[in-house]
C-alpha cells in the first residue's frame, strides 16, 4: 500500500564539467523522516559517511532506514532532480531540464516505483541529451534495511544456586549476532563475551536486556529474566536464664527472630557443637552456648550465638526427726541412732550432715542436734531437733556432776528432786546412774523446791560426764 506522506526530497545539482571529460562524482545519503504536515519535500545534505547521517536523522525515530547514492556527471546547463516518496515503496522521479536549448531525448528517466523491502542495492540510471546535442547521465543506487540485527541469548553460565534463585554474581553468555542487510553490527554496548557479572540489586524477575545496533541504526535485543538475592538474612536472639526443674536441668523454649527481605526465610537450625537442638529440649545446669543459623530461599545464611543458663538456686528439702526422749538404764548416757533425709530437685535424695551424728553417745540431759543439707550448687537448708536422755529410776534425777577423779575411783554428785532419801535409797539412785555405791546424802531447799544430793562413788576413772535436765 502506498503512503500519501512525503518522506524525503533530495535535490542534487551535479557539478558542471567541460565537454571534454567525465564529471565530478556527487553523492548524498537519504534517511526517511515523516512529514505529517504535508510540507514540501525536505532536503538533507549528508556527508559521504552514510552511517553518520543515519544516526543524526534517526535519533528518537522508528521506521525503515534508506540509503541513496547519487553519482554521475553532466554538462553545463543540465541538471537532474531526484525525489523519494513513501516508506513502504520508493517512487523515483527524474526531472531533466535545460533552460536554453531544452531536452531533446532521454532514456531511463521515466518515473519508477520500487517496493521498499530490504535492498542490498538497486541502481537506476537516467541519460539525457539537450537540443545542442550535449549529453548527461546520472544514476541512483538505493539501499534499504528494515531488519534489526539478530541477537541470540544462550543462557546464564550456571544453574540457579537454590530454589530458582541466584545468590552470587552471575555471568551470561550469548549466541551469534547477525546482520546481513546494512553491512554488519555497529555497536553492542551491553554485550561483550566476558562482561562484568551481574551483582545486583536484588530482585525477583530481574530483567537484563542485551541489545545491538547495526550500521543502519536498527536495534535488536534479547532479554533474560531471573531471580537474584545476594543479601544475607538477619537473625537475633537474646541470652536465656531459667531455673532447673529436675536432675537433667530444665526444658528451654526459644525462638530466634529471623527476616529476609527478598527471597524469604526458608529454614532455621540451632546447634550445640555439632549436635542439633530444638526449642523445648532439656539443657543441663550451667551455661550452654547455642548457635542458630537461618537460611533464606536463595541459600544465603546468617548466624547468631546465645547462651542458655540453667541455674540451681533452690534449697534442698530437709527432714529431721521429732524431738526424742530416751531413758538410760544404769548409766548417765546412751547411744542414739536417728534418720535425717534430704531431697534436691537436681541432686535427688542424699544424706544431710548432722552434728552430733547418728550413733553418737548422748549424755544425761538434753542435746540439740543440728542437721545441714547442702546440694552440689551450694544451696543449703538447716534443721534441728533435741535428744533428751533421762535415767531410768524410781527417783527423779535432775542432774549429774563429776566431783573428783583420781586413780581408779571417781566421785559424782547426783541431784534428785526428792525430799529425803535413806542410804539404801541413795545406793539405788547411784546404781541407776551407773555408779557403784553411795557415800552419803545432803538435803536442801532452792526456789521452794526440795532437793537431795547423793554422793556416788565409781570404781573406774571418770570420763568427766556432767549434765542436767
Amino acid at each position: 500500500m502506498k503512503h500519501l506522506y512525503r518522506i524525503v526530497s533530495i535535490l542534487v545539482i551535479l557539478a558542471t564539467m567541460s565537454l571534454a571529460g567525465p564529471g565530478q562524482l556527487a553523492s548524498a545519503y537519504l534517511v526517511p523522516t515523516l512529514d505529517q504536515a504535508y510540507e514540501e519535500p525536505k532536503t538533507h545534505n549528508c556527508p559521504t559517511d552514510i552511517w553518520t547521517c543515519i544516526q543524526t536523522f534517526t535519533a528518537g525515530r522508528s521506521g525503515p532506514l534508506m540509503q541513496v547514492d547519487l553519482s554521475g556527471w553532466s554538462l553545463e546547463r543540465v541538471s537532474v532532480t531526484v525525489e523519494i516518496l513513501a516508506v513502504d515503496q520508493f517512487t523515483v522521479i527524474w526531472s531533466v531540464t535545460d533552460p536554453e536549448s531544452g531536452i531533446a531525448t532521454s532514456t531511463g528517466c521515466q518515473e519508477q516505483t520500487i517496493q521498499s523491502t530490504d535492498l542490498d542495492g538497486t541502481t537506476i540510471t537516467c541519460n539525457a541529451t539537450n537540443g545542442d546535442g550535449d549529453t548527461a547521465s546520472n544514476q541512483v543506487t538505493l539501499k534499504v534495511d528494515q531488519t534489526p540485527p539478530s541477537v541470540t541469548l544462550s543462557q546464564l553460565f550456571r544453574q540457579p544456586d537454590r530454589n530458582g534463585w541466584y545468590n552470587a554474581p552471575v555471568r551470561s553468555t550469548f549466541g551469534i549476532i547477525q546482520d546481513n542487510e546494512s553491512g554488519g553490527v555497529a555497536d553492542c554496548p551491553t554485550l561483550t563475551p566476558n562482561s562484568d557479572p551481574y551483582t545486583g540489586p536484588d530482585g525477583e524477575d530481574v530483567t537484563l536486556t542485551y541489545s545491538c545496533t547495526n550500521q543502519a541504526g536498527l536495534t535488536g535485543s534479547q532479554t533474560l529474566t531471573f531471580n537474584f538475592d545476594n543479601t544475607d538474612p538477619t537473625i537475633s536472639i537474646d541470652d536465656i536464664t531459667e531455673e532447673a526443674t529436675g536432675p537433667g536441668g530444665a526444658s528451654i523454649t526459644f525462638a530466634p527472630a529471623t527476616f529476609d527481605a527478598m527471597s524469604g526465610v526458608d529454614t532455621t537450625t540451632c546447634q550445640v557443637g555439632v549436635t542439633t537442638v530444638q526449642s523445648g529440649d532439656t539443657f543441663p545446669v550451667g551455661d550452654t552456648m547455642v548457635t542458630c543459623t537461618v537460611m533464606d530461599i536463595a541459600g544465603n545464611t546468617a548466624s547468631d550465638t546465645f547462651t542458655i543458663t540453667v541455674e540451681d538456686t533452690t534449697d534442698p528439702m530437709l527432714t529431721v526427726p521429732e524431738n526424742m526422749s530416751i531413758q538410760a538404764v544404769n548409766a548417765t548416757s546412751v547411744v542414739v541412732s536417728f534418720v535425717a533425709t534430704a531431697t534436691d530437685i537436681v541432686d535427688g535424695s542424699f544424706t544431710p550432715l548432722c552434728t552430733p551424728p547418728s550413733g553418737s553417745s548422748f549424755s544425761f540431759g538434753t542435746t540439740t542436734v543440728t542437721c545441714t543439707a547442702t546440694d552440689t550448687a551450694g544451696n543449703s537448708t538447716e534443721g534441728q531437733f533435741t535428744i533428751t536422755v533421762g535415767i531410768d529410776s524410781d527417783y527423779e534425777i535432775v542432774a549429774v556432776a563429776l566431783v573428783s577423779s583420781g586413780g581408779t575411783r571417781s566421785i559424782h554428785r547426783v541431784v534428785t528432786r526428792e525430799d529425803r532419801l535413806s542410804m539404801s535409797q541413795a545406793k539405788e539412785v547411784c546404781r541407776a546412774a551407773g555408779f557403784d555405791t553411795a557415800l552419803g546424802t545432803q538435803r536442801y531447799r532452792q526456789g521452794g523446791v526440795r532437793y537431795t544430793d547423793v554422793t556416788c562413788a565409781d570404781n573406774s576413772p571418770s570420763t568427766g560426764r556432767s549434765s542436767s535436765q
